[in-house]
């Protein structure tokens, strides 16, 4: 830090989340001496924050995420049942295309499998109750994971803005948060929640 001639000038770090990370910052604080004591310093990652609270609201609805995990690896998992799908998008006049599969431990791509399937929700729960009779996709099942995809869509969004790297982002987190608030207010009093 002396070297670059920054040791005065810098008023806090972010870090995500990890352990170690406080033994860095308490050296930081050392060497540093940071205005107020270094009562602001350490700032935690708002994407990081997010993603531990998306991956904690998932676990509560992994049962009705699980229903449409299955239908999109049953269909992708031969070329014969990804032909007869291409065959029932035909039927709608939908263009055939392969949904995205989520990775279960990434929430992001969870909502891109739903985004993806948004469209689709009428020929995927066709093709899985006339082909998988041992999982039943129901209206309600879409329902409520197109309700939860809301939310997702929020954190996705806020997530997107706050990773930037080639603009500040401190001057953003508020009006994420927001929105974020915002979309809980509006949902308030759901039944499906």
């Amino acid at each position: 830090f002396k070297k670059y001639d920054v040791t005065n000038k810098i008023l806090s770090i972010t870090f995500d989340n990890h352990p170690t990370n406080t033994a860095t910052i308490d050296m930081f604080k050392r060497v540093l001496h940071p205005p107020f004591g270094g009562e602001f310093f350490h700032r935690r990652c708002a994407c990081h924050i997010i993603n531990l609270n998306v991956q904690d609201d998932l676990k509560l609805i992994d049962a009705q995420i699980i229903k449409i995990r299955t239908a999109i690896n049953y269909i992708s998992s031969s070329p014969a049942k990804l032909q007869d799908f291409f065959t029932l998008c035909k039927a709608y006049n939908l263009k055939c295309r392969k949904m995205k599969s989520d990775i279960k431990t990434r929430w992001n791509s969870t909502y891109l499998m739903l985004e993806s399937c948004r469209e689709y929700y009428n020929i995927i729960t066709d093709f899985m109750n006339e082909k998988y009779s041992c999982m039943f996709l129901s209206e309600e099942d879409w329902n409520i994971d197109f309700l939860f995809l809301e939310f997702l869509k929020i954190f996705y969004t806020a997530t997107n803005a706050l990773s930037g790297v080639y603009y500040p982002t401190s001057s953003i987190i508020f009006s994420q948060l927001y929105n974020i608030s915002n979309t809980f207010n509006n949902y308030r009093e759901n039944i499906f929640l």
